[in-house]
């Protein structure tokens, strides 16, 4: 067998090579359909871990998922939390923060009475507001910087509305609700006492004027008749001028 033939036989056999190869990578796409897609890109049903990191370009943390503390974070380029997915006690609770990392807004789940709970921050992470439901209804309560509530709206027991203002010192000065299905104001005093009432009546509307200590010696409103009265106390007697 001259140089020619063995050359020839050679090609041969490496024909038929490619050939048995590229039947063998034709059967196993045509037996299983995801083969091609695994083929232009791996694809990862499911990861199972109990924490899991994502970085930037630069290696940066930008999210993290905590399977101990239940929680997910999410970073900022400065490296602060400034988003958070979190499961507590009572539930689920969501959170955001400033640039600086402070609280500026949270929702979550209180339990007990309570139902959810949405509070807002001022720029030191101080909390400023929230709304709230509990078993009566909804709430809403603002705070001062110093902390201390200053006004609240809330669904009363009976099922009506109710408003209260405090002073600094933590005393109710101003209170708007409903009595008897009709509507009424009460202003107070420093000390939380009763100082002037105005409210709607059967009749028409009533002021009520009283001293420091809540008791009540002038009346002026509407009689049954339609016509104005005022009512003075003293001596523990009521006149009608």
């Amino acid at each position: 067998m001259n140089f020619k033939q063995k050359l020839g036989y050679m090609c041969i056999g490496c024909l038929f090579t490619i050939a048995g190869y590229i039947i063998a990578s034709a059967g196993y796409i045509i037996a299983s359909p995801q083969a091609w897609k695994h083929a232009q890109k791996d694809v990862i049903d499911k990861i199972v871990c109990r924490e899991l990191e994502v970085v930037n370009k630069e290696g940066e943390t930008v999210a993290r998922i905590n399977g101990f503390l239940r929680d997910m974070n999410f970073y900022n380029p400065s490296g602060k939390v400034v988003a958070s997915i979190a499961v507590g006690e009572s539930g689920g609770l969501m959170s955001v923060s400033n640039p600086e990392g402070k609280n500026a807004a949270g929702i979550f789940s209180a339990g007990g009475e309570f139902g959810g709970i949405i509070q807002v921050y001022d720029s030191r992470g101080k909390l400023a507001a929230d709304i709230y439901s509990d078993e009566n209804g909804g709430g809403i309560e603002v705070l001062n910087t110093a902390g201390k509530g200053v006004a609240r709206i809330v669904a009363t027991e009976d099922g009506n509305g109710d408003i209260t203002v405090y002073n600094t010192a933590g005393k109710e000065v101003v209170n708007i609700t409903t009595t008897f299905e009709n509507g009424g104001l009460v202003v107070k005093n420093a000390e939380g006492n009763g100082a002037a009432v105005i409210q709607a009546t059967i009749d028409g509307g009533r002021i009520s004027l009283g001293d420091a200590a809540s008791h009540i010696f002038v009346r002026i409103g509407a009689d049954k008749e339609g016509n104005g009265e005022i009512r003075t106390k003293k001596g523990g007697d009521w006149r009608t001028h």
